[in-house]
C-alpha cells in the first residue's frame, strides 16, 4: 500500500503559509494606517516593515517572508507604478 504525497504546489504553499499570512497582515495594517493618517501606502509599509523586521528571524516564518519579499514584490512594484500612471 503506497501513501499519496501532496502535490508539489500544495507542499510549497503549506511551507510558506505562516509567513505569507504575516506579510498579508502587515500589508493590511499598512493600508489601514495610510488611510488613517492620510500618508502614502508605501511609506506606511516601509515603516511597518522596519518595525517588524525581527519576525524574519523566526524559522517558521522565514520561508514565507522570503517568498513574499522575492516573488510578490516583483508583481507589486510594477502594479503600484501602473496605478500611479493611471491616476495621472
Amino acid at each position: 500500500m503506497s501513501t499519496l504525497s501532496p502535490p508539489i504546489g500544495g507542499q510549497i504553499l503549506s511551507d510558506h503559509m505562516r509567513g505569507i499570512i504575516v506579510c498579508g497582515l502587515i500589508g493590511g495594517f499598512a493600508i489601514f494606517g495610510s488611510q488613517l493618517y492620510q500618508a502614502p501606502v508605501m511609506l506606511a509599509a516601509i515603516i511597518l516593515g522596519l518595525t517588524v523586521h525581527f519576525l524574519s528571524a523566526i524559522k517558521e516564518l522565514q520561508s514565507g517572508i522570503n517568498w513574499c519579499a522575492k516573488n510578490l514584490l516583483y508583481i507589486g512594484v510594477p502594479c503600484s507604478g501602473f496605478a500611479l500612471i493611471w491616476q495621472m
